[in-house]
C-alpha cells in the first residue's frame, strides 16, 4: 500500500465518521481538530483494522495526532510488518 493510498483510506473513514467532505480534510488536520474524541477514534480504529487487516492500539491516535504522522507511523510499523 502507498501512503497517497493509506491517506484516502483514513480521510474517507474520517469523513464518514464526522460527515466533513473528503474534499475538505487536510492531510495535516488532527484527529481532534476535526471533531474526532477519544470515543470516536476508536470507532475509527476499528473501521481502519477492518479495512487494513491490522490490529491497532488507540493510542496511536495520541501519540501520532495527525493523519499524515499517523499515516506514516502505519506504514512504517504495522502495514509493513504485517501486524
Amino acid at each position: 500500500m502507498t501512503r497517497p493510498e493509506l491517506i484516502i483510506i483514513l480521510k474517507s473513514v474520517i469523513a464518514d465518521e464526522t460527515g466533513i467532505a473528503v474534499a475538505e480534510i487536510a492531510d495535516t488536520d488532527t484527529f481532534f481538530n476535526l471533531g474526532l474524541d477519544s470515543v470516536s477514534c476508536i470507532f475509527l480504529m476499528d473501521k481502519v483494522e477492518k479495512i487494513l487487516k491490522v490490529e491497532l492500539n488507540p493510542l496511536y491516535f495520541f501519540d501520532y495526532p495527525s493523519i499524515d504522522t499517523y499515516a506514516d507511523f502505519l506504514l512504517e510499523n504495522v502495514i509493513s510488518h504485517g501486524n
